[in-house]
């Protein structure tokens, strides 16, 4: 029989991982059993990729989560840094992700803010070192390949960069009359590093940018410079185009390197380079404990890496430094990147904070979340305003799913991010399942999620999609169990009673059409359809994808959000529907399948779920109606203060709060705030 593909099924609600005993001084209060209430999300992103939600309240308050799980394991999965064209050129998370094609993604490190913008510590992008580690060495996230797929771990790392000069005319290695040839050697400590130290070189290429470039309020009798040019056709060899005292005025352009020497640096240029001269630049990065790497990691090179502020989990152990930047011990913002399974899964997490809803966490709390989904490494992300994480959470559709503190997203320097790519196949390829329409709490645009996945009401047709996207009219649809609901179509369920259960898609090669497929699933009422589909038709190749569902009961009313509706003189509103059961249970339906009227003090109108309307005189009060099937809502309306003459007053401009900075190690402040 051919081999059956993977069935993607979603997971329920996290499970603590037998870590541990926590830290001291951490409140039992912060554990699973200790909350008040608790609602946790898992939706699928792509193939081996999970979206996490989770809604809590004890008694320090209310707090959001949201974690990316990435199984490493899972053919077509990918991890890479993200960054803009360069180091210095920043962008939010989101846009990021999106140039590059990520299903998912979370900032990166601490960068250096109000200066050159670049990160603090290590950048390793698709195999290629962008910049040297943090000087001192930060703990980092790395990704490598092994012949089993991809695996994950924390380590720190160490620059290993070399110029060797050799013979203009030659190519060969500068020597002495009677000697074998000796290579003459220029040991550079920093690669597109925004600080140097007395007596190192620094390198610095196009990836840079156009910040400036570090070390211009020394005296230029204290700094020299070398700038080199590519060879073309001759890769990692550059030639010495011009050399000079104190810092150039421009950076490296495209295709060109500059060096720059302070004090005993300065003198080690001019002692081995001069124009003309051409050059051999290698430069990698190795693991500075490699007694410490798991062996599978060993003499691997590094696909991927970036920095963090500090180490918050070693082999299952938590470490608290009360020393790490970022405000330990004070609740914000929070992202950090955990390993756990060996370095086979991928934890990326990120906690709201900062506002009444969300009080976000220290990093003792971190490093509990971090153990309950798994993790048994983890190094602590940027935080503060920068703290973001973003999600395929639709067709075509990247969304950051947290709240960033600052009410919108911080451009960042660098970022992780998650990938998809289905391998070249005949055959049929891993897909999951997606609610097409609809809202879910808290903050994930596309679905209506309870805790064991989509919320349909009885009756009304829900769409499924597919990632990657496959036509439904290719796939073979049916419900688990049989009498829950029916495919009245590809790809439209429609639910028959209450209950829970689940959607199943399967793409077959050689398989019968859809609705002679549909009698056979039926017949499989007591057992797993996907097996018997198989053994009924044992010559087909079958990849299958699953979706919980939960079926509410007959609609009984019609809810409609905002309930209270605060309008400024045509600025649209975003309106959404959703129908509720006797039991209060909700399922979403799309605004524009909803008729609204206004009647009263508003004119205006609804147009793709977004409501737009001006006061209009009339001694009733505003109010918005809808109607769906025999349901009715309605909502009041309220405006804006109002002038004397009747007119909408413009609200005042909010002036964003100065910044705080962290000062960093060079005195330059790092962005965490």
């Amino acid at each position: 029989m051919a081999a059956l593909a993977a069935l993607a099924v979603l997971a329920g609600p996290i499970v603590a991982a037998a870590q541990e005993p926590p830290p001291p001084g951490v409140s039992p209060a912060l554990s699973p059993e200790g909350a008040i209430d608790e609602q946790v999300w898992r939706a699928p992103v792509a193939p081996g990729v999970s979206l996490f939600a989770v809604r809590r309240l004890d008694g320090q308050g209310w707090v959001d989560l949201f974690a990316l799980v990435v199984d490493l394991d899972t053919p077509g999965v990918g991890v890479d840094v993200l960054t803009g064209p360069t180091l210095t050129e920043r962008q939010p998370i989101s846009q990021l992700a999106a140039q590059a094609g990520a299903v998912g993604a979370i900032n990166g490190d601490f960068f250096h803010l109000g200066t050159s913008g670049a990160p603090a510590g290590i950048v390793v992008k698709s195999g290629k070192p962008w910049k040297s580690p943090y000087p001192g060495g930060r703990p980092s996230v790395a990704v490598t390949r092994t012949p089993e797929g991809l695996r994950a771990y924390i380590a720190r790392f160490r620059l290993n960069a070399v110029l060797t000069v050799m013979e203009p005319s030659t190519g060969r290695a500068p020597q002495q009359a009677g000697q074998p040839p000796r290579p003459a050697t220029l040991q550079v400590a920093a690669f597109n590093e925004p600080s140097l130290t007395p007596g190192q070189v620094g390198a610095f290429d196009e990836r840079w940018g156009s910040a400036p470039l570090p070390l211009a309020r020394w005296s230029p009798d204290q700094v020299a410079f070398a700038r080199l040019a590519q060879v073309p056709g001759e890769p990692g060899r550059w030639t010495v185009t011009r050399m000079g005292r104190g810092v150039p005025a421009t950076g490296p352009g495209p295709g060109e390197m500059v060096l720059l020497g302070w004090r005993e640096g300065a003198d080690a240029l001019a002692g081995r380079l001069s124009p003309g001269v051409v050059c051999a630049w290698e430069t990698a990065v190795t693991p500075d404990e490699a007694a410490s790497l798991p062996a599978w990691a060993a003499g691997k090179p590094v696909w991927a890496a970036i920095s963090g502020g500090s180490l918050l989990l070693s082999a299952g152990r938590p470490v608290v430094d009360a020393r790490q930047p970022g405000e330990p011990f004070t609740r914000h913002p929070r992202s950090a990147a955990g390993v756990g399974r060996d370095g086979r899964r991928l934890i990326l997490v990120t906690v709201d904070g900062r506002r009444a809803t969300s009080r976000g966490a220290d990093v003792v709390e971190l490093v509990m979340w971090l153990q309950r989904l798994g993790a048994t490494d983890a190094v602590n992300l940027d935080g503060g305003g920068s703290a973001t994480l973003a999600a395929l959470t639709g067709p075509g559709k990247l969304s950051v799913v947290n709240q960033p503190s600052g009410g919108q997203e911080r451009a960042v320097p660098v970022g992780l991010g998650v990938f998809f790519e289905p391998g070249p196949s005949t055959g049929p390829g891993a897909f999951v399942l997606k609610p097409a329409a609809g809202q879910t709490g808290p903050a994930l645009d596309g679905y209506h999620l309870g805790a064991g996945g989509l919320v349909a009401a009885a009756g009304t047709p829900a769409r499924i999609t597919s990632f990657p996207p496959v036509e439904p009219a290719s796939l073979l649809w049916t419900v688990d169990p049989p009498d829950l609901g029916f495919f009245p179509e590809p790809g439209a369920f429609v639910g028959l009673r209450s209950g829970k259960g689940r959607v199943i898609a399967l793409q077959a090669n050689g398989a019968p059409a859809w609705s002679s497929s549909e009698s056979l699933f039926r017949d499989a009422a007591n057992g797993d359809p996907v097996v018997e589909l198989a053994r009924a038709l044992p010559q087909i190749q079958v990849a299958a994808a699953a979706l919980p569902v939960e079926v509410i009961g007959r609609p009984v009313a019609l809810e409609v959000t905002p309930s209270l509706i605060r309008l400024t003189s045509g600025q649209p509103v975003q309106l959404h529907a959703w129908l509720v059961d006797a039991d209060g249970r909700r399922a979403p339906i799309d605004p524009d399948d909803v008729t609204f009227w206004l009647r009263g003090g508003a004119e205006g109108w609804v147009r793709d779920g977004q409501l737009t309307a001006r006061p209009f005189r009339s001694a009733d009060p505003p109010v918005l109606e809808a109607r769906y099937l025999q349901l009715r809502a309605e909502v009041p309306i309220e405006w804006a203060e109002q002038t004397p003459t009747g007119g909408p007053v413009r609200p005042p401009a909010i002036t964003p709060a100065a910044p705080e900075h962290l000062p960093g190690a060079t005195g330059q402040p790092l962005a965490n705030d």
